[in-house]
């Protein structure tokens, strides 16, 4: 039964995580009603185990095709969001669940433990302590290395050291990210399309 019943989503929902960083309606069969914490889906995704997992501006949402689970922030509990609107989501190979919050930094929610790690400060090259901006998308690579962008540069996941580093700053204001397996396409707002090659960091415009 549970199985029929995500299987009947994974249509709907292959639309809504192409337009997460837009704000889309839910079908109305599962909505704040029933258990969803908002009817604005950001993003979503259906992990390895078939859960449905979705990104609100009220927390983190999993429906298992019965029930729906809503995750938030909890104050003075560093192991919970850090922030309730969340831009965009992803899970990667480890099976954790990356979370971007709008008020900026990054969350890795792990599915198990239902505990989150924050990644509120970043570094630079140079190994300089940074603040973490807003990002708006993330991608992960064929090698299994996660990239986030937010509108002026890219960062990258570096799982060695378990921190995340600026990689490179650009001044045209990217707001989307694709994933071509090895490198990655940029998009910004004035139209201009980029391809980034992470072996060379190297950025070319096409």
């Amino acid at each position: 039964m549970v199985k029929s019943v995500i299987l009947s989503y994974l249509l709907i929902l292959s639309f809504v995580s192409n337009l997460s960083a837009q704000y889309k309606l839910f079908p109305n069969y599962l909505n704040i009603q029933n258990g969803l914490s908002d009817n604005q889906i950001l993003g979503a995704i259906v992990d390895n185990e078939g859960f449905i997992w979705m990104a609100t501006s009220t927390g983190l949402n999993r429906f298992d095709g019965i029930e729906n689970t809503v995750f938030n922030h909890i104050p003075f509990d560093s192991t919970s969001l850090s922030d309730d609107f969340l831009i965009s989501l992803i899970q990667d190979k480890e099976e954790n669940i990356w979370v971007l919050p709008k008020s900026g930094g990054i969350n890795r929610f792990n599915p198990k433990s239902k505990k989150v790690e924050r990644f509120l400060k970043g570094y630079t090259k140079e190994n300089e302590i940074i603040d973490l901006p807003s990002m708006i998308n993330v991608i992960e690579l064929e090698n299994g290395t996660l990239w986030f962008i937010s509108h002026t540069g890219l960062y990258k996941y570096e799982k060695s050291k378990n921190r995340i580093i600026l990689e490179f700053i650009n001044y045209e204001e990217y707001f989307r990210i694709r994933n071509n397996r090895k490198s990655f396409f940029i998009q910004s707002w004035k139209g201009i399309l980029s391809i980034f090659f992470p072996e060379t960091n190297k950025v070319i415009k096409l």
